[in-house]
Parts: C-alpha cells; structure tokens; sequence
C-alpha cells in the first residue's frame, strides 16, 4: 500500500509543482481563502485530530473547551499557511523580498555567539514557519546545519537539494549513528549553526515534562555540547498575523552540578515559555497526553 502510495503522488510531480506556481504567483488574491478553506475542511472534517488537539490544549492551559477550540482554530490557519509557504520553498521560489520582510529579535546575541567560533547548537521547535527560519538565517549568511530525514516521494534526496540550494548545511538523519555522530561533530567544530526541535521524540529519548505531562524527547544537544564546547542558543519563530518573527534568546548554560534530566528539563520549559506565548503557532495533534 505504502508503495503504490509513493508511486502515485510520484506521478502527480508535475501536477503538484504546477499548483504551487499557480498558488505562489496569485497569492494575493487566492491565498487567504485558500488557507481558510482548508483550515476549515480540517476542522470539521478530521474529528479525532480536533478531539486530540482540543484536549491537549485543555490540558496546556487548564481552559475551558471554547477557549481550547479558538486556539485550534487558529493554530490551523497558522499551519496551513506555513504548510503553503514550505511548499514554495521546497519549490525554490521564495522572493529576496520575502526573506527580508521577516523580523530577527535580538540579532546580537546570535552574533556574538558565531563570533565565539566554537560552533552552536540551536534548540528550537515545531513552532511557526520554522523552515522559513532556517532559509532566512542562511541567505543572511548564518552557518546553518540541520538534521533531516529524507522523504521517499519525488524520487528521493529532495530535501537535500532543498537544503543545497539555500545553502543549509545538511546531515542525513541515519540509523548508523555513528557516522551521523561524526557529521554532527564536524559540523560543530567548523563554527555552524546545528538546530536541534525538541519538541518532537527520537530514537534516544529522554523522559521530561512539557505542559506538566511526562513527555519524552531528544537529549542530543546536552550531549553534542559537552563532547565540543558548543554554545546552546533558544531560537524560535511565530507568526504573529502579518509577518514572521524570529527570536533569538540569551545563550543556555549547562549545569554541571545537575543531572542530563534536569539540564534538557530546562531546555524543554524554555520551548514550552514560547508555546505559551505564541499557542496558535503549534501543532496541537501530536501528542496524545489528554
């Protein structure tokens, strides 16, 4: 079934891209009742998503269910246009223009961090248009490096040439860890800028806490920037209505007198800081703590 899947959107390649030109360069007038045309569809449609969604919400925030359900809602119009905006950067199509209308807070910190040239881990999360974030900071010439998984649709690879083409320096996610281990130390050691979303699960969990709920979650970064000395820098993104925000915080500091749990617990509530502040620009349906 999985195959005939990928054989069919395969096919429909050409298709597909012709939509997204169509969509790119009439955006002015067909994208917003696009996007609140299918973030309706998805409300009503897919009922155990919005189930989902609705509790974990209810859960984050301790709200009652009207309050939880105009959260959803705008959290989908949120997703589906930064789904649209991925899809003309998977395109190759993004404007100059595009990338400099959005806002960076704090530029200096990031700055000074580079500067340090001992390579820094980026802790992020699935919050607004993170792949715009990754484009903007690397056509601003930032050293940008990211692990990925490869999709097996459009023949493969790509992602990597997504990434070569933004000029984004890019690590295969690989089950042979330790050759993904030595590109994640080289990447380090020449000075880039690695980003790390954990606030999605890996192969190597750790279990924390998000919203107060036990939740497990990726404990790289810890261990990448005790092996290298790396610098670890919160940076997030949101879209606030009108533009793209990116965010830059004060560098984290590792607690040596603290365990692993405690050090990423930390990392985790300042992901968790900025879900609170920005609620409609996260995926609501991923996890199932409700």
């Amino acid at each position: 079934m999985n195959s005939l899947k990928i054989i069919i959107i395969n096919s429909l390649k050409p298709l597909i891209y012709f939509i997204i030109y169509f969509l790119y360069y009439t955006k002015k007038t067909t994208h917003k009742p696009i996007v609140c045309f299918f973030a309706q569809c998805i409300y009503i449609f897919l009922k155990k998503k919005k189930n989902r969604a609705i509790k974990n919400i209810k859960v984050a925030f301790s709200c009652d269910i009207k309050k939880a359900k105009t959260i959803y809602r705008q959290s989908l119009y949120v997703v589906i246009n930064n789904f649209l905006s991925f899809a003309f950067i998977i395109a190759g199509i993004i404007k100059e223009r595009e990338i400099n209308d959005v806002d960076i807070n704090n530029l200096e910190i990031l700055n000074q961090v580079e500067n340090s040239k001992k390579g820094t881990i980026a802790i992020s999360g699935h919050i607004g248009n993170f792949p715009l974030m990754l484009v903007v900071l690397a056509r601003k010439g930032y050293p940008v490096s990211i692990i990925y998984r490869e999709t097996k649709y459009f023949g493969g690879n790509i992602f990597k040439k997504v990434f070569e083409f933004y000029n984004i320096t890019s690590i295969p996610y690989s089950n042979n860890s330790s050759n993904m281990i030595k590109q994640i130390n080289k990447s380090l050691k020449a000075g880039k800028i690695l980003f790390f979303f954990l606030d999605q699960k890996g192969k190597n969990s750790i279990t924390v806490k998000l919203f107060n709920r036990k939740t497990p979650v990726f404990y790289g970064p810890f261990i990448f920037a005790k092996r290298t000395g790396a610098n670890i820098l919160p940076i997030f993104t949101h879209f606030n209505g009108k533009k793209h925000i990116i965010d830059v915080f004060n560098p984290f500091l590792i607690n040596n007198n603290l365990d692993i749990t405690t050090n990423i617990q930390m990392m985790i509530t300042s992901i968790e800081n900025y879900i609170s502040a920005h609620p409609d620009n996260w995926n609501w349906t991923y996890y199932k703590w409700a």
